[in-house]
């Protein structure tokens, strides 16, 4: 019962960074972690520039995904993610 509790409350995963940006998949990911690091801190810039110009509910989520995907690649490659 426990189990079953716990499957119906829980999130499901959240997609990689790499899932969600393609141009992050392909050649970001073959540099080095610093620069792969830096990539998300910019995209993570430009990202929060675009939530606080949108209106649209399903662009906000799409961007707040994106954002959470970077904050874990981030987090993964061995540094602290920006809030």
């Amino acid at each position: 019962m426990n189990l079953t509790y716990r499957l119906f409350f829980s999130k499901s995963p959240r997609k990689t960074l790499g899932c969600l940006d393609a141009f992050y998949k392909m050649t970001v990911s073959q540099l080095g972690c610093e620069a792969r690091r830096q990539y998300c801190i910019n995209l993570i810039g430009r990202l929060k520039t675009d939530l606080r110009e949108t209106q649209c509910r399903e662009e906000c989520r799409r961007i707040r995904e994106h954002i959470h995907a970077a904050k874990a690649e981030i987090k993964n490659l061995g540094g602290k993610a920006s809030s």
